[in-house]
């Protein structure tokens, strides 16, 4: 994989993006991260998949070089769509995985890269980080699922505010409005990083994949859809494994 490296460590599974100097998302990248997470589906071990960038990046969007070119191209709708599609195809696969999806965020996250942080079930950012949705001053959206996921985590109004003001959000900003769920000193993010990552590592896996189906459940049909997940739950080995141990020493 060129555009990121994948390291796997007992439970916990990183995809680092590195994707040229911007950490772009190109069309290379979603198909490195599609691989990724090929692997990492195949590990029954892995509970927990971090996405991240480098020290002081994250990404910064799409990439403008391959856009530009769609845009040029013959056909630019259709070249467009074509890439926005995918780009949401591969958000949608992220935020259903059946493991804990965090973004460990260092340094700018906008645009496209925002959007792949907000597809994850939980974003940690450093303090020196920032975020933001400028596309529409080139005319653009945020098409990667950025309107809809935005306004789900953190509302209508700071959606509005980010996406059609064009307002940029430090770090402190970001975790007021719930566009983060945690900032760490980015002195220390490495040691909080795994700290953070570690303690989500006990549910299994067949629990996670249940909870995120009924998160993602329209209200009325949750409460049903709850009742089947955990009477599917009670059929495996491990959940009645795990009951009856913390039974046995209660």
């Amino acid at each position: 994989m060129q555009h990121l490296t994948l390291t796997v460590d007992g439970a916990v599974a990183r995809i680092a993006l590195d994707s040229g100097r911007a950490n772009a998302i190109s069309s290379g990248l979603m198909t490195d991260v599609h691989a990724a997470l090929d692997r990492v589906e195949a590990d029954s071990g892995v509970v927990v998949v971090v996405v991240a960038g480098r020290p002081g990046l994250f990404c910064v969007g799409a990439d403008l070089n391959e856009v530009g070119s769609i845009l040029e191209g013959q056909d630019p709708a259709r070249g467009l769509a074509a890439f926005v599609e995918a780009f949401q195809h591969l958000n949608d696969r992220i935020a259903a995985v059946p493991m804990i999806t965090v973004a460990e965020i260092d340094g700018p996250a906008f645009g496209g890269g925002l959007e792949l942080a907000l597809a994850c079930d939980l974003r940690i950012a450093t303090d020196r980080s920032s975020f933001g949705l400028p596309e529409i001053g080139l005319g653009l959206i945020p098409a990667g699922g950025g309107t809809h996921r935005l306004r789900r985590k953190a509302g209508p109004a700071v959606a509005r505010r980010m996406i059609v003001g064009c307002e940029t959000l430090d770090a402190k900003a970001a975790w007021s409005a719930d566009v983060v769920d945690r900032i760490v000193p980015a002195e220390t993010a490495s040691k909080d990083f795994a700290a953070y990552t570690a303690r989500l590592t006990r549910p299994t896996r067949a629990a996670i994949a249940a909870v995120k189906e009924c998160l993602a459940m329209p209200e009325a049909a949750a409460a049903s859809h709850e009742t089947v997940a955990i009477a599917r739950l009670a059929e495996t080995a491990e959940t009645r494994s795990r009951v009856s141990g913390f039974l046995a020493k209660a």
